[in-house]
């Protein structure tokens, strides 16, 4: 096996080199770099010196927090901790509503179909006395009709007491 072309310094260089063009340090941008090598290795080699090297004086160091940022954060996750806790506890009040709705519309249903079935029940107990109120008009009837047919044709003959009237 022959020895690579593309020495680990070579690589290095050119990976500063891209970082400090602006760009990202990338297999394809290594190898077009270079010119050569396999994008495999150069990464590998890249990878590992990044990992290692300390930041050299020309990167891009960030800016010193303020102390009071990290503070603040702090304050904020409490804060959304706390909505996130009235939120859960108002979605749990919702459910439990919802079901008493539920339940009480379904209790609602119950007794609106009773209440049918007890009209049912009293228009037929009404029709039925209608029926009776009819008979007894009828049997009133006959029997003033038989009490004066009685009278008429047998005086003196006296008629049981139902049928008197």
């Amino acid at each position: 096996m022959r020895p690579p072309k593309a020495t680990p310094e070579i690589i290095i260089q050119a990976g500063e080199s891209i970082l400090q063009d602006g760009g990202s340090v990338t297999a394809y941008a290594l190898r077009k770099r270079i010119g050569f090598g396999r994008g495999e290795r150069l990464m590998e080699v890249w990878r590992t010196h990044s990992q290692s090297a300390q930041p050299s004086a020309g990167a891009t160091r960030l800016p010193a927090c303020d102390p009071n940022i990290e503070t603040e954060i702090e304050l904020l996750k409490q804060q959304l901790a706390a909505e996130k806790a009235k939120s859960a506890e108002k979605q749990l009040v919702l459910d439990a509503v919802s079901d008493q709705l539920r339940a009480a519309q379904a209790a609602c249903a119950a007794l609106e179909e009773r209440c049918k079935q007890k009209d049912v029940r009293i228009s037929d107990l009404v029709a039925r006395i209608d029926e009776q109120r009819g008979e007894l008009h009828r049997s009133s009837q006959y029997r003033v009709l038989i009490t004066d047919i009685v009278n008429k044709h047998l005086p003196g003959v006296e008629l049981p007491s139902p049928l008197k009237s």
